[in-house]
């Protein structure tokens, strides 16, 4: 099976486009976010990943650089998405679109 395209947009809220926060994309839906953790006390900043899809999908990841959270992002991605049946993709896309 083909890797899924998976394209990176910067996050833009209320017309700001936010540092080192970005959206992933696939097939033209958003199916995620990376982006840089603050830090916290006593610990370094992270990069966080999440998969958002309206089904049960695995929460979030952390991870030191943004390479790495990259490919934790889409290596979660490619086990999810070769589990989903065409019924499945259905669904989420039915959820998703918004008219």
């Amino acid at each position: 099976m083909d890797k899924p395209n998976l394209i990176l947009r910067p996050t833009v809220i209320s017309g700001h486009r936010l540092r080192e926060d970005f959206a992933v994309l696939f097939d033209g839906r958003c199916v995620g976010r990376i982006r840089m953790a603050p830090d916290r006390v006593g610990q370094p900043s992270i990069w966080e990943w999440v998969i958002n899809l309206p089904m049960p999908v695995p929460s979030w990841c952390a991870e030191r650089d943004f390479g790495r959270a990259k490919a934790a992002f889409s290596e979660a991605w490619e086990q999810l998405y070769a589990g989903l049946t065409p019924e499945d993709i259905a669904h989420w896309h039915a959820i998703d679109r918004v008219d």
